[in-house]
């Protein structure tokens, strides 16, 4: 089985707007099956899902964000990645 990515573009327009794209990047070869429309239906799909579900997740981020109760505080044990991300990216700023 050959693995798939899913890469979101988002391009700012301003501080309420952003065009999203997203790209589904697969294996040439994981495209090689006998009804490779129903897998690409089944991945379009699935990736919409997913994508449905943060925005609303988001917006629930946001709104209690603005709600002028909240307070920065600490990432949470599930947001590792998140912490990983920053660590490098400061440690890429410096190095500019």
């Amino acid at each position: 089985m050959y693995a798939s990515v899913v890469w979101c573009r988002m391009e700012i327009g301003g501080a309420d707007h952003f065009k999203l794209t997203v790209y589904l990047l697969a294996h040439p070869k994981s495209l090689d099956v006998p009804d490779v429309e129903t897998l690409k239906t089944f991945l379009r799909e699935g990736t919409f899902a997913v994508h449905m579900e943060d925005i609303a997740a988001c917006d629930g981020v946001q709104k209690g964000l603005m709600s002028g109760v909240a307070r920065v505080g600490r990432l949470s044990h599930l947001e590792g990645a998140i912490h990983e991300h920053q660590k490098w990216l400061l440690g890429e700023l410096g190095r500019a």
